[in-house]
C-alpha cells in the first residue's frame, strides 16, 4: 500500500513538472535575477505580464507583484 501511494505521488509530481515546463515553453517565460532578493518572470508569448518579486535586502518584507502591460501591477504577497 505504501509503494503504490510513493509511486502515485511521484508520478503526480513528475507530470506537474512536465506540465508546468511545457506551458512556460508554450508561453515564453523568461527568468531575470537582477539581485538578491530581486528577480522577475515574464511571460512574452500569449500573454504580456509577469511576476516580479521584491525582498531583503531590496525590500522591508517580501511582496510578491503581478503586473501586466503598462499597468501598475497587483500586489499578489502579502495581500494586506
Amino acid at each position: 500500500m505504501g509503494r503504490d501511494r510513493f509511486s502515485y505521488g511521484s508520478a503526480a509530481l513528475v507530470g506537474l513538472l512536465v506540465g508546468l515546463l511545457l506551458w512556460g515553453l508554450a508561453l515564453g517565460a523568461r527568468f531575470d535575477r537582477h539581485g538578491p532578493g530581486l528577480w522577475t518572470v515574464r511571460f512574452d508569448r500569449l500573454l504580456s505580464c509577469g511576476l516580479d518579486y521584491n525582498g531583503p535586502p531590496f525590500a522591508a518584507k517580501r511582496i510578491l507583484w503581478l503586473t501586466c502591460g503598462e499597468s501598475g501591477g497587483w500586489q499578489l504577497w502579502p495581500l494586506w
